[in-house]
């Protein structure tokens, strides 16, 4: 999945950022289903950057962070 998630931003600095989207999108539903959460933020990130507008994605964002911190992943302030 992690390779995924490479490939997914390798497409997005290409310019195709309709499949970079549709790849970490998968990445997300792979990683949420195996328990991988902080995957699931990274792609969930990626997705955000690719569209901010989502505001599905932020919100699924912010929880995940929270989650984590929660359990004890440092996160800078900023």
């Amino acid at each position: 999945m992690k390779t995924d998630l490479i490939a997914a931003a390798a497409m997005a600095a290409n310019g195709d950022l309709h499949h970079a989207a549709e790849r970490a999108s998968e990445v997300t539903r792979r990683a949420a289903d195996a328990g991988l959460m902080p995957l699931q933020w990274a792609s969930l990130a990626l997705r955000n950057g690719l569209d901010p507008a989502d505001g599905q994605v932020t919100a699924e964002l912010t929880r995940t962070r929270s989650e984590l911190i929660r359990r004890g992943v440092p996160f800078d302030a900023a």
